[in-house]
């Protein structure tokens, strides 16, 4: 029996398959103002960066998320991974954009054919997004991880997925099963990869796909206002860029791009 070629399909996950960051789901559960936690974070990384240029505070939200859980009297205190994978599974299908879950059933059954691998790499909380229908659709997950420490009661960041560990992300999901061993080789080749996203945080990733022949796809949110020109002024700095609408169902001319791809790859010889 003839070995079914190899498709990896990596994605962002906040502003391409969900609406909005879903770390914003623990805020509203916890009755903290979505927009002033985000102003702060921002302030907080603005000045850091002023200090520090060299650094990366993708991750700044999230460590001061564990630090105010740890801290008494806090609207986040006593917040622990039970609770936020709970969340998780109660909301996340809010955010979802048109088209999600069901796109990833959706395209390995209409391409059966081909071996088709769900990778999302995100800047976000790996436990929420395992723990929502999204963690049983996909086959990796590149993202922020938390542990609990039983001894002083607190969430601490055991694992970080920066935008600047999102092209090693891409490495590892095509070194497949070859990946942590000794043995060469890629199961999923890069020239075979399609990578999705909406962004800054995602333009290495891109670029690194494009240059060895992949597809990537920056997608836009058409309700709100100036996306799509953000995403088109992005396309316009990095050649070979396509974009279209987050929107997932069929017929949809994102489904087209990737349908179109699939094609060749399926026909290739």
């Amino acid at each position: 029996m003839k070995e079914r070629k190899k498709v990896a399909i990596a994605y962002d996950a906040d502003r391409t398959l969900l609406r909005e960051n879903h770390p914003n789901l623990i805020l509203r559960a916890r009755g903290i103002d979505v927009e002033d936690f985000w102003k702060k974070i921002s302030k907080m990384q603005n000045e850091h960066k002023t200090e520090f240029p060299d650094s990366n505070p993708d991750i700044f939200y999230l460590t001061y998320m564990t630090a105010m859980a740890s801290k008494e009297g806090n609207p986040l205190s006593g917040l622990t991974i039970k609770e936020i994978e709970q969340i998780a599974r109660q909301q996340m299908h809010t955010l979802y954009y048109p088209g999600i879950p069901e796109f990833f059933r959706e395209v390995k059954t209409d391409y059966s054919e081909l071996d088709i691998t769900h990778n999302i790499i995100s800047l976000g909380i790996t436990e929420m997004l395992r723990a929502s229908d999204l963690g049983s659709c996909v086959d990796r997950i590149f993202a922020n991880s938390l542990i609990q420490d039983p001894e002083i009661e607190a969430l601490i960041v055991a694992g970080t997925d920066t935008s600047l560990e999102k092209d090693s992300a891409i490495k590892k999901i095509s070194r497949g099963r070859y990946y942590g061993t000794e043995t060469s080789g890629f199961e999923f080749p890069i020239s075979q990869m399609i990578c999705v996203g909406d962004g800054e945080s995602d333009k290495e990733m891109f670029r690194q796909v494009l240059r060895q022949g992949g597809l990537a796809i920056c997608v836009y949110d058409t309700s709100i206002e100036g996306d799509e020109q953000r995403a088109t002024a992005l396309a316009k700095r990095i050649k070979g860029l396509s974009v279209a609408p987050s929107e997932y169902r069929a017929g949809s001319n994102f489904r087209n791009l990737i349908s179109q791809r699939l094609d060749e790859i399926q026909k290739a010889v």
